[in-house]
């Protein structure tokens, strides 16, 4: 599955396949005590602490750019699914270092159970990225470990040197 997307770094806004993630990114000013609390659920299901077999692991990326058209950056996150693998998976992507246990992340729609990576592209280039993915089990979602990465900086418009023709 190949999705667009486009970070807008002043909200935080997080754009694929021309829809808005379905989580909610907010402003560390309007995090409160009760939203902090509420943060341990997330699409109707409760988060649970990471255990074995239920969550994925192994993460990895691969960063590049598009080769026909300049200034694209392609990232593709990958991982192994859960030995259990539940009843679907979402990815969280943030720019910012606690916004997984904040609440500043958006979320990728949902994820087939099988699924074992998800391509974003259009990501800021040269800004930090962290990001996991959720396991929905079925008494509640089951994160994995959270990873990151520097998108890649595309140099656009590259024209290889021709050598001058004296005249």
């Amino acid at each position: 599955m190949k999705s667009t997307i486009v970070i807008l770094i002043a909200s935080a806004s997080i754009v694929i396949g021309g829809s808005l993630f379905a989580g909610k990114a907010k402003d560390a000013q309007q995090i409160t005590s009760e939203e902090e609390s509420a943060s341990e659920m997330l699409f109707g299901y409760q988060i649970l602490s990471p255990r074995a077999g239920d969550a994925t692991t192994d993460l990895r990326v691969e960063t590049g750019c598009d080769e026909a058209e300049p200034r694209k950056v392609i990232v593709k996150l990958g991982w192994k699914v859960a030995t259990s693998p539940g009843l679907e998976q979402r990815v969280l992507l943030t720019i910012y270092k606690n916004g997984l246990v904040t609440g500043k992340f958006e979320s990728s729609d949902a994820l087939s159970p099988e699924q074992s990576s998800h391509v974003l592209e259009g990501l800021a280039p040269g800004i930090i990225n962290y990001w996991r993915v959720l396991t929905l089990q079925e008494d509640g979602w089951v994160p994995s470990e959270t990873a990151s990465f520097k998108a890649t900086v595309c140099i656009a418009d590259y024209v290889s040197p021709q050598p001058h023709k004296a005249q």
